[in-house]
């Protein structure tokens, strides 16, 4: 059968060429199209050679040829499918509008970055702010946590182009040490793909523009990730675990969520409940360490906080994506806000579900990357400086996906997976980029989401079967 096939598509191929080079003679002159043809004719008929040569050395049967076809697809790396989502959005996103554009110039887009002055302009507000409640012993307009403020008293002695130096070079070993914790709590043959991850995002707009800030969210989530690590992996030090944690939520509160990450046994809620209570008390009572004037003031503050939305394309919450919609006509925007919320919670209840319902063991990516996404979105303001907090667990994600089977749900796994590299690779380019349509990030993270729940009930009805 394949022997047959190959014989056509070379008779095809020099048919063609043959066609186009009695054109070029009947009528003289070597013009571009019918050069194309020839040379197009030519590729064909290689292609066919080829095609015979592999089944005279191999002799496989139709049948095995392309089921040997149809393994290889399936036995490709969950790495492919990274790659692959990446260069689309890559000449999507970059290629395009630099290069490609209609005034035939490199044109890079103004403000590709929401930059102040000065750079890092976050970090030096949040050291005046200590410098007000320290020095001036009065109580600054932004307050952060009691811990972030000890951390950064040491700030106040230096210029602010040498703690702005600091916290970049915090910043970027916190970045290399997530992708260390990564690799390790995962399997040596899918190191490839959380490395893959990790190089394509350094280079993105999110943690440019981290780095821009000031802001810490890289070390924040390091330093949760490190917590994840030691309570599955060495249950000896599992205090050092909680300690890490607790310090992850004082410095950004977006971590608050991965709580569910310290799980033992899914059936032991008894036991649960007490850590997770445990923590939470923690955390309520290190916002004392300054007194309860400070703590007063901390809580008037966060509840002022959690009413204000900054509505603009560089914050990915679910208020700012409904508030844009509005300013575009939309009506009903309290139903839609509310329909997100739900949705969104519906699917961090799915993977929480699945987790007990399985009782699953040890360290769950699958868990992780919901969360962390619910942490991106369910706050009111989410600027994109902390989607560099996505680049572990969607690492761990990808890497943890084992489903390859020849059945419909092999081939629905290898297409979330590369939905979800899709969409990933997409918020690693500004929204400046991308069309006005793509510009806003919240989709991505919710079409990730969405993936992410789709696999996991997968791999539950395929845990089920076996």
């Amino acid at each position: 059968m394949i022997k047959k096939i190959s014989f056509i598509i070379i008779a095809l191929g020099a048919l063609i060429a043959l066609v186009f080079l009695f054109s070029i003679i009947m009528e003289g002159g070597f013009h571009p199209s019918r050069i194309l043809g020839i040379e197009i004719g030519i590729l064909i008929a290689l292609f066919g050679t080829a095609l015979s040569i592999f089944q005279s050395r191999r002799k496989p049967s139709a049948v095995s040829f392309w089921s040997t076809l149809r393994d290889k697809f399936f036995e490709l790396p969950t790495v492919v499918w990274i790659a692959l989502g990446f260069l689309v959005n890559y000449v999507l996103y970059f290629i395009a509008p630099v290069f490609l554009n209609s005034t035939l110039h490199i044109q890079y887009p103004d403000k590709y970055i929401a930059d102040a002055t000065p750079i890092g302009i976050d970090l030096q507000l949040n050291v005046e702010a200590i410098r007000t409640l320290f020095v001036q012993n009065r109580i600054p307009s932004i307050l952060n946590p009691p811990i972030v403020n000890f951390l950064l008293v040491p700030f106040l002695t230096l210029d602010h182009a040498t703690g702005y130096t600091i916290i970049t070079f915090a910043t970027l070993v916190s970045y290399a040490l997530l992708i260390i914790f990564a690799i390790l709590m995962s399997k040596r043959e899918n190191h490839h793909s959380i490395l893959l991850v990790a190089a394509i995002t350094i280079f993105s707009y999110g943690l440019q523009f981290e780095l821009e800030r000031g802001q810490f969210y890289t070390i924040s989530m390091m330093l949760s990730l490190a917590a994840i690590y030691i309570f599955h992996k060495h249950r000896d030090f599992r205090f050092f675990a909680y300690l890490l944690f607790c310090l992850s939520i004082q410095m950004k509160y977006y971590p608050a969520l991965l709580v569910f990450m310290f799980v033992d046994d899914w059936r032991d809620w008894k036991g649960n409940l007490k850590r997770f209570l445990a923590l939470g008390l923690a955390n309520f009572l290190l916002l004392f360490l300054q007194g309860i004037g400070y703590f007063n003031a901390f809580f008037h503050q966060l509840g002022t906080k959690s009413d204000f939305s900054e509505v603009w394309k560089g914050n990915h919450a679910i208020q700012s994506f409904v508030g844009l919609l509005s300013s575009s006509g939309l009506k009903q925007a309290g139903l839609v806000t509310t329909l997100l919320y739900a949705y969104v919670l519906i699917c961090l209840a799915v993977v929480l579900v699945g987790a007990y319902w399985r009782n699953t063991k040890g360290f769950n990516a699958d868990l992780l990357l919901a969360f962390t996404i619910g942490a991106l979105v369910l706050p009111p303001v989410s600027h994109d400086y902390t989607l560099p907090m996505l680049t572990a667990p969607f690492a761990l994600f990808l890497a943890s996906q084992s489903l390859r089977d020849h059945s419909w749900k092999g081939i629905m796994a290898i297409l979330l997976m590369f939905i979800a590299s899709l969409a990933y690779s997409a918020t690693l380019f500004s929204f400046k980029y991308r069309p006005s349509a793509l510009s806003d990030t919240f989709p991505f993270l919710v079409i990730i989401l969405t993936a992410a729940v789709l696999l996991n009930i997968l791999k539950g009805r395929q845990a089920e079967a076996q």
